[in-house]
């Protein structure tokens, strides 16, 4: 029989990258998430998708903003991903090297990759909405990235 906890264990076993997804509030105040459900979903036209929790308040100010930001973090920066876990209200970005997007959007200046995405659609995914937006610029940054396994963080080790 499979339980939430059962099912919870065996999908930490999936290694994942580490994103923090930012937009503005209504007030213009810069806020964001941590999500690792992240991925790539078409090249043409280049779409991306992430799961974020029915009532997480980003979602709204996804949708009133229009666009998103998705900063893939480098294996340097758990310290973000831990703040930006917390909660998705608007967590102090003060202290963040951030630069401002094409759109207006708070972005990580020493992240791995970033995408400016324009907002598509929502979607319903059981306790979750999928979130689809479409990429409209992006910059590419250097080095390792971080990653989530088995509810811990992990670096990727190279084989040959």
């Amino acid at each position: 029989m499979m339980d939430s906890a059962s099912l919870r264990r065996a999908f930490s076993r999936f290694a994942t990258g580490i994103t923090v997804v930012t937009t503005r509030n209504e007030e213009g105040t810069a806020c964001g998430v941590t999500i690792n459900s992240f991925s790539s979903l078409s090249l043409e036209p280049a779409l991306v998708q992430f799961n974020l929790r029915k009532e997480s308040t980003l979602r709204d100010f996804i949708e009133t903003h229009g666009f998103f930001g998705v900063n893939v973090l480098n294996a340097n920066q758990s310290h973000l991903s831990d703040r930006f876990a917390l909660s998705d209200k608007s967590a102090k970005m003060d202290d963040i090297p951030l630069r401002e997007s094409t759109f207006g959007l708070p972005i990580f200046s020493d992240a791995l990759a970033v995408y400016e995405c324009r907002w598509k659609k929502n979607y319903d995914g059981g306790d979750h909405v999928i979130v689809l937006g479409e990429v409209e610029n992006l910059h590419l940054g250097s080095g390792a990235p971080l990653l989530y396994y088995e509810s811990r963080y992990a670096r990727l080790e190279q084989t040959e």
